[in-house]
């Protein structure tokens, strides 16, 4: 007689066991979480020290328990608790305390994610927009049996597929978030005009070119950081001479970027940021330096044209003289020994090269352009740019045509839906966006009522962020 073994003796795989599998990756984990960190970060509670100590700990916890997740490796379930900053107060914020948040941590990675954001009563609109029950490796769908069955892997039986969510329409969610997204906006409109307020006296006060958010937090991190900004130039006049016509950006770090724009970690404290105005003239000496190094590698292959990436984040300029003088260094190597291939034409100046990091793949961009890493070793760059150039080419004149096309029509959608601003992720194709908006203008006399006065980033996925402002899937359903 064939008996059942016991439940205790029994190993299961990544593949017979759901809670051990990936649920969401680490960029979708860092997403849904971001509004949870803006509310519980330590930085917050200086206020508080024994709040800031208890934070500190509960994030480490937090963080390895997730980490675990992230890895399939399995967990015990336990709880951690948090001190949550309101974010619903606006003129009482300082005379309420942080309240205490016991949050129960789960063996799954979703679940937890979920509960961390009920307990802390905020929105899960982006956790809700994932696909259900994502895995390392879908499971076979079959008849619901015995709730052990799932146990007995070792007699042949597969795993229950999870069952599927309705993909959402835009419709639908505008329906179920669009009261949530105007309320947030109408909570943000005073902070904004704030920030506008602020940001044009500092660009007249100090004669600057501009003044720029480039970070992922909110509005009020932006205000916080121009009212930082504002008492850092009243306590040291000094430093209003060397920021004459110079753009300020906030952002994730501090230098002098390939625009020549002076960059200013938001997360930073102002004598940090002292220091790097201050040594800003000494930044740009690097500076000077990137187009006679763009002009010799440009030289050693055939006046093709050493550009930067489209959409690329911020690079500072002290590295990236360093990468171009890597590879320029190697290539004059190169060519001392080697003669160009015999099929390359007498120009290359049609196509387009960027340098990157010192380690990375070396590609094509959807854009057209050759990404090469710094280090990447001369005789495989010179034989991939003859193995593509030709779709590189193409690639290039299609971005370029449907560029034109693009700006044209987003600032019809735009026009047409009455939106504050329209504007997309860096990694929406052109013709991705060109889709996005004509099926807009299409429902434009549904959409309109809706959407007017809003703010829209299109993207791969739902999500409304604490300022009030939406992203939606560029391939949106109706």
């Amino acid at each position: 007689m064939l008996r059942r073994p016991a439940v205790g003796l029994l190993r299961c795989s990544r593949r017979q066991c759901p809670l051990l599998a990936r649920q969401l990756s680490s960029a979708q984990l860092a997403h849904a979480l971001r509004p949870f960190y803006f509310v519980v970060h330590p930085d917050l509670f200086h206020q508080y020290p024994d709040f800031k100590n208890v934070n500190e700990g509960s994030l480490q916890f937090l963080q390895a328990h997730l980490d675990k997740l992230l890895n399939s490796k399995r967990v015990a379930p336990s709880t951690v608790t948090f001190y949550v900053r309101d974010v619903e107060q606006k003129g009482n914020r300082a005379q309420a305390a942080p309240a205490p948040v016991q949050i129960a941590l789960a063996p799954d990675l979703k679940r937890t994610v979920r509960t961390v954001l009920e307990q802390c009563r905020l929105p899960t609109t982006y956790l809700d927009s994932l696909p259900a029950g994502q895995s390392a490796r879908p499971a076979r769908p079959r008849r619901p049996t015995h709730p052990l069955d799932d146990l007995f892997a070792e007699m042949g039986a597969e795993p229950e597929a999870p069952p599927q969510r309705p993909e959402m329409t835009l419709f639908t969610w505008l329906a179920r978030t669009g009261g949530e997204t105007r309320r947030r906006a109408a909570a943000s409109a005073r902070t904004r005009a704030e920030i506008g307020r602020l940001r044009a006296a500092l660009v007249s006060r100090l004669h600057l070119s501009a003044m720029e958010w480039r970070c992922g937090w909110g509005a009020e991190h932006f205000r916080g950081c121009l009212r930082s900004f504002d008492t850092l130039v009243n306590h040291h006049p000094d430093v209003s001479e060397l920021l004459r016509d110079k753009t300020v950006v906030f952002g994730n770090e501090s230098g002098v970027s390939l625009d020549g724009h002076l960059i200013l970690n938001s997360g930073e404290v102002i004598t940090n940021w002292i220091s790097v105005i201050r040594r800003c003239a000494d930044d740009k000496l690097y500076l000077q330096k990137v187009p006679h190094l763009q002009r010799a590698l440009s030289r050693h292959l055939r006046d093709i044209q050493v550009v930067h990436r489209k959409f690329q984040p911020i690079t500072m300029v002290t590295s990236y003289e360093q990468q171009l003088r890597r590879l320029v260094t190697s290539m004059g190597d190169f060519w001392g020994s080697h003669g160009y291939p015999r099929s390359w034409p007498d120009k290359l100046s049609h196509l387009q090269l960027v340098v990157e990091s010192e380690s990375g793949p070396l590609f094509l961009s959807p854009m057209g352009q050759i990404i090469a890493p710094s280090s990447c070793p001369p005789s495989l760059l010179v034989r991939y740019i003859t193995d593509c150039m030709v779709e590189a080419e193409q690639k290039l004149e299609e971005y370029t045509r449907l560029s034109h096309d693009e700006s044209a029509v987003t600032a019809e959608c735009a026009a047409a839906l009455g939106l504050r601003r329209l504007e997309k992720q860096d990694n929406i194709l052109p013709q991705q966006m060109l889709a996005c908006c004509r099926r807009m203008l299409a429902h434009r006399h549904r959409l309109a009522p809706v959407l007017t006065d809003w703010r829209i980033s299109v993207a791969h996925y739902y999500a409304v962020d604490g300022d009030g402002a939406c992203t939606l899937p560029w391939d949106w359903l109706d």
